[in-house]
């Protein structure tokens, strides 16, 4: 019988069946996940509107556009898949990023300023102003990671060839 010798980790992952995780361990993301970073988890949280301010498809969505991102991000030496997003922080500024653009588009839609006698009154400039705040942060942390997170695996992937 011969032995089969086994020269890289890609022969010995390619043998062995995707193994998808399990939502309730660490370090993989769900919808509660994001209410609680986003402070979006009860009307109590949005007292102006009395009302969630982002839906569970807003969410799920807003995952898919941050697997996207990630993926996109050179060096293209790891994916992920939206429905099992990994590393806390990074996605969760990820989806964060996302939410906060979705919104921001929308209420920019719908944004009008009128002038009543001497008074001039911007229906939504505030909030609007928050929000590109707010995105500015989440974009910059969640490229930030992204890019560090594969520069880290491609480094890593170089050193362990030699």
């Amino acid at each position: 019988m011969a032995l089969r010798r086994i020269d890289s980790h890609h022969d010995m992952a390619a043998q062995q069946p995707q193994q998808i995780p399990d939502r309730t361990k660490y370090g993989v993301i769900d919808v509660e996940d994001v209410r609680q970073f986003m402070f979006d988890r009860s009307v109590d949280d949005n007292p102006l509107e009395l009302d969630l301010l982002f839906s569970d498809t807003e969410i799920n969505q807003a995952f898919r556009f941050a697997a996207m991102r990630y993926n996109e991000t050179t060096p293209y030496v790891d994916t992920v898949n939206a429905a099992y997003l990994p590393y806390g922080m990074l996605f969760l500024n990820g989806i964060a990023y996302g939410l906060c653009l979705s919104k921001l588009q929308e209420l920019s839609r719908q944004d009008i300023e009128y002038t009543s006698g001497s008074m001039t009154i911007d229906t939504f400039k505030r909030r609007l102003d928050h929000l590109k705040e707010l995105l500015k942060l989440f974009k910059e942390e969640f490229e930030k990671m992204a890019k560090d997170r594969k520069l880290s695996i491609n480094i890593n992937a170089c050193y362990h060839r030699f």
